[in-house]
């Protein structure tokens, strides 16, 4: 489109190029590309209003990237996540509501705002300040909120545990492999409900009669001296992290005689991520318990070297596996 140009009066199509220029952001300089436009004539320059592009925009968004902090769009899917409206989040953080949309907006958050940001971003933190701030959030949310935030809370400390731990005897040789502890679950439990209690030993077995034959485990978790016999640690916060990857593994209450458990069921087989040593170890477990009741794997698992010598709650070595009694 021709336009007249205001500085040398002629009328001519103007260019669009590309410029670099550098913004000053809290002390930094920060360079950024944008398209301006200019005159063929007298290469005069002008900004291009018609731009989406904001380079003040650009400019901010790199410091947050130098920086680490919160991008607009993050804090937008959070509150959406969570069902929060600006009101309920900007309430929750102590901040003006009007200060929280700008910061949506693009307005670049100081490092005060953006800590309580990322400190609320924790489902444990949201948690806890929800219950503080009672009157925040209304009781039909927080009964729709909080139990969900509990969840996600324990998965996030089972995930915290697991990720800052290096392989070991405790581990098995080996770094948590989630994929293969899902594909454990499913091994057991496709098309068959297990009682939790059960499959908890049945998880314990192949990893420790994996390493027993190979050095290393299955999975890479670590299992602990348990009321009922060796579990993974963290086994509560594991179940919900399987059932989080996997929509198909479910839970449900059910009894059986005197006996009420939970039992788990996946409508998933197992995938290939599985090697075939690893299927036959599971294949030896899965028949070696298949006529024990939850008792009676619990009863026989108390006869582990590897359990007899731990304390409650303290963690089992695999150096145990060499008088695993399968």
């Amino acid at each position: 489109m021709k336009q007249e140009c205001p500085v040398c009066g002629k009328t001519e199509e103007w260019e669009q190029v590309t410029t670099r220029e550098n913004f000053e952001v809290r002390g930094e300089n920060i360079p950024v590309e944008f398209s301006i436009l200019r005159c063929p004539q007298c290469q005069t320059e002008f900004d291009n209003l018609g731009s989406d592009i904001d380079p003040y925009a650009l400019a901010y968004e790199e410091y947050r990237k130098r920086k680490g902090m919160v991008h607009p769009n993050q804090i937008k899917e959070f509150r959406k996540k969570y069902d929060l409206t600006q009101k309920e989040l900007s309430n929750l953080l102590g901040v003006g509501e009007i200060t929280l949309s700008r910061y949506e907006n693009g307005a670049l958050q100081d490092e005060a705002h953006d800590r309580l940001l990322k400190f609320i971003f924790e489902p444990s933190n949201l948690f806890f300040t929800i219950q503080e701030k009672e009157n925040v959030i209304s009781d039909e949310k927080k009964r729709a909120l909080l139990p969900r935030l509990r969840y996600e809370t324990d998965i996030e400390s089972f995930l915290r545990f697991y990720t800052n731990q290096k392989p070991d005897i405790f581990s098995g040789n080996k770094m948590v492999d989630l994929e293969k502890v899902v594909d454990m679950i499913r091994f057991f439990t496709y098309s068959q409900s297990i009682f939790k209690t059960k499959l908890l030993k049945l998880m314990f077995y192949a990893d420790f009669k994996f390493f027993k034959d190979f050095n290393q485990s299955i999975t890479g978790l670590r299992y602990e001296h348990y009321t009922f016999g060796p579990v993974p640690y963290h086994f509560i916060e594991l179940i919900g992290v399987a059932l989080n990857i996997d929509a198909n593994i479910s839970i449900e209450e059910r009894g059986a005689g005197d006996y009420t458990g939970e039992v788990i069921i996946s409508a998933n087989p197992p995938s290939s991520n599985l090697s075939q040593e690893e299927i036959t170890t599971l294949r030896e477990v899965q028949d070696h318990f298949a006529s024990f009741t939850s008792r009676e794997i619990v009863n026989y698992a108390h006869r582990e070297k590897g359990f007899m010598q731990t304390k409650d709650r303290e963690l089992i070595s695999y150096e145990y596996a060499k008088e695993l009694q399968i």
